[in-house]
């Protein structure tokens, strides 16, 4: 399994797995976060090494659409990214001003002001 495959089916089963039906979250977790085989899978849960193949293909499908149409991976990635920025400019330009630095920090922990979550 190609490695760049493997991370982008983790980072949409962990925006949207909860969409998949049961039975494909289990066989996505299965293949792509437990590293089984189709047929580990399939022998597991006494069904075709065919049909563990299909549905975690549809789940595939149904993860990149649901990408497509929400673009949430993508959006968390920019976000990320400005959120790295901000950091590393407020601890350059402002290195003792220690509560915009936790306020930053808040925002990247997506804490509330108070500091809960």
């Amino acid at each position: 399994m190609q490695l760049e495959k493997m991370l982008e089916m983790n980072r949409l089963l962990s925006f949207y797995g909860d969409l998949l039906s049961p039975r494909q979250r289990e066989f996505m977790k299965d293949y792509y976060e437990e590293d089984f085989t189709l047929q580990e899978i399939a022998e597991n849960n006494e069904i075709s090494r065919q049909a563990v193949s299909d549905s975690i293909r549809k789940a595939e499908q149904s993860l990149q659409d649901f990408e497509a149409k929400l673009n949430n991976v993508a959006d968390f990635k920019v976000r990320r990214c400005l959120l790295h920025t901000l950091t590393e400019y407020v601890k350059k330009t402002y290195p003792n001003d220690l509560k915009l630095q936790q306020l930053v920090e808040n925002v990247i922990q997506n804490k509330s002001i108070t500091g809960e979550e």
